[in-house]
């Protein structure tokens, strides 16, 4: 048995977050209400709901009620998975250890990992590896290439970590953590390190890759 060491994303990687935070958005939003005036509420997809590209659309304001609904528990268990997700989540834990790793804070991922157990992921991820950047397990933690989710990785020597924010990928190249950024959208001045994975299909095809590198 490889081991392949994984960390994983929760909302946009495994969960359909983005669609839900679109449904938010067309029900509470309008067009006053946005930020950005080029844009309109229906025009606004699942794949740019990430913190870092929404939050210039509909404002921070806007962003924290958002969220305030969609990550507490009658926001987030109805939430579909992500195309391919538990398929791509079980192969990975042929090849080795999963963690899931959320930006939510401490209370919301309580509402991931009773998600997780309902979808049926718990039969490839262990309880213990899910948890909150804001755990208090990883206080001292320190960021690594200005990123504490980055940071995490290489302190439990993972060897890939996939993630659909850019602002949690590294600013510099890191030797043995491969970085994938997750997502359907167009992805612009991505560093040549990062790697893009548009769908759990490109996720598998990197893990395989490393898997295989692994073994020589």
């Amino acid at each position: 048995m490889v081991t392949l060491i994984s960390i994983l994303d929760a909302d946009d990687v495994l969960l359909n977050t983005g669609k839900a935070k679109v449904v938010w958005i067309r029900r509470n939003l309008n067009y006053a209400d946005l930020e950005d005036k080029l844009r309109t509420v229906e025009s606004i997809n699942p794949w740019e709901c990430n913190r870092t590209d929404i939050t210039p659309i509909i404002g921070h304001e806007n962003y924290e009620r958002m969220g305030a609904f969609v990550y507490s528990r009658e926001g987030t268990l109805p939430i579909q998975p992500i195309d391919g997700a538990l398929q791509g989540v079980a192969e990975l834990s042929s090849l080795g250890e999963i963690y899931v790793l959320s930006a939510r804070k401490p209370e919301f991922t309580e509402n991931v990992k009773e998600w997780l157990n309902n979808n049926g992921f718990y039969r490839y991820i262990k309880h213990d590896n899910v948890s909150s950047v804001s755990d208090p397990r990883y206080k001292d933690t320190p960021a690594v290439a200005d990123s504490k989710k980055v940071g995490i990785a290489v302190e439990v020597g993972a060897d890939m970590f996939v993630d659909d924010d850019r602002r949690h990928m590294p600013k510099e190249f890191l030797e043995g953590l491969q970085c994938l950024l997750f997502g359907e959208t167009e992805r612009k001045d991505i560093k040549p390190y990062i790697r893009i994975a548009r769908n759990w299909g490109d996720v598998i095809l990197c893990a395989r890759e490393i898997a295989k590198y692994k073994t020589g």
